[in-house]
């Protein structure tokens, strides 16, 4: 039986039936500028919400001592070196709250790209095919972020393994193999799953670059954090014998003081007696008449020791030197474990003290 002519134009797609080009890309360019307006919004707000809790925080001694950390009496004087180590948490913090915003702005606005079929409507195409594929490809795009944090942490993981000793060598070797396996099968995968030519592909691509540009700025975060975290390790390795090279500075500032003390009396020029206590004084102070450029000639790394304090006793007898790069409040005796402890931080490092008196009640160990 012979079909008529009007029933075989039911089933013919009407042009009416698709949406316009035009209509496409304007739907599409509206949810990508949203999302975009969003994902701007709250980088701005977890940015503001990092430098105001650093600043809340640096403004009392008591926080300063808990997230830094520092005793108590080190912490009532604000330093940079305070406000770098409340600010790099901070920041971890912030990439942390990023990388999560992207994450979850990307998955709401895929699932509505993915439930306009507008955008996926495309004349000589099945909608549903086009759903599909379009879920597919973003589905596996999304693992890309683990894919690659994955690898990054099994490259991490063969570091050590590359130590120069023969026996591990090729263990490192094989090991650093599996991190380039996982990256190239992952291209291979972004390669078998390509979006549909379609208005919906164009629109994630929008949402993805700013995505993008928010999971950069969270890894870069992350990457300074980790820097901050090995030099951290490193000080803490080396902090013992930079506590030692501090007070052994600060005797040989106490040495060239008597040096100059006595070179000054056989040449019958009688110093003036120091007071008991000098209070800070500049390691760069070009006063003829100051005590800095008189000790110059027998310590000329003075230069370098941006604080120093001298004690004496009664007699004018000099009994202590301090040093610092910042200036010193506490003349007794620096706790040596307390400056172990400051030394063993990158923030903390600047508020050591460096002790001629320690230097002779804990003499060095070689």
């Amino acid at each position: 039986m012979m079909i008529s002519e009007t029933q075989n134009e039911q089933f013919e797609p009407q042009a009416d039936s698709f949406p316009s080009e035009e209509e496409q890309l304007t739907q599409a360019d509206a949810i990508a500028k949203q999302h975009n307006r969003i994902c701007a919004k709250a980088a701005l707000a977890v940015s503001a919400g990092a430098a105001g809790l650093t600043a809340l925080l640096s403004a009392f001694p008591a926080t300063r001592a808990a997230f830094v950390p520092v005793p108590l009496k080190y912490a009532e004087r604000l330093t940079f070196g305070m406000v770098r180590g409340i600010g790099w948490k901070m920041l971890f913090l912030a990439a942390a709250a990023l990388l999560i915003t992207a994450i979850v702005l990307r998955r709401i606005y895929e699932k509505r790209i993915e439930n306009e079929t507008a955008l996926h409507t495309v004349p000589g195409t099945d909608t549903e095919a086009n759903r599909e594929a379009f879920r597919k490809a973003a589905n596996y795009r999304r693992s890309s972020f683990m894919t690659w944090f994955v690898a990054l942490l099994l490259t991490l993981f063969c570091i050590p393994c590359f130590i120069p000793h023969p026996e591990i060598n090729p263990l490192g070797v094989l090991f650093l193999a599996v991190p380039i396996l996982l990256i190239c099968r992952h291209i291979q995968g972004l390669e078998n799953n390509p979006f549909p030519e379609t208005p919906a592909a164009s629109a994630y691509a929008r949402i993805g670059r700013i995505n993008t540009l928010l999971t950069f700025f969270a890894a870069v975060a992350a990457v300074v954090c980790g820097i901050v975290i090995l030099a951290g390790f490193w000080n803490r390795i080396w902090a013992n014998r930079n506590r030692i090279a501090l007070n052994a500075t600060a005797k040989d500032v106490h040495t060239a003081i008597a040096s100059w003390w006595n070179d000054s009396v056989e040449q019958g020029n009688m110093p003036a007696p120091l007071p008991q206590d000098t209070g800070n004084l500049r390691g760069d102070d070009t006063d003829p008449d100051s005590l800095t450029q008189k000790i110059w000639p027998y310590f000329t790394d003075i230069t370098k020791i941006r604080y120093y304090r001298v004690i004496c006793n009664e007699s004018g007898s000099v009994t202590e030197v301090l040093i610092s790069l910042n200036p010193i409040t506490d003349i007794s005796v620096p706790d040596q474990a307390e400056q172990s402890e400051l030394l063993s931080s990158v923030f903390t490092c600047d508020l050591a003290v460096g002790s001629a008196k320690a230097y002779e009640l804990y003499p060095p160990r070689f």
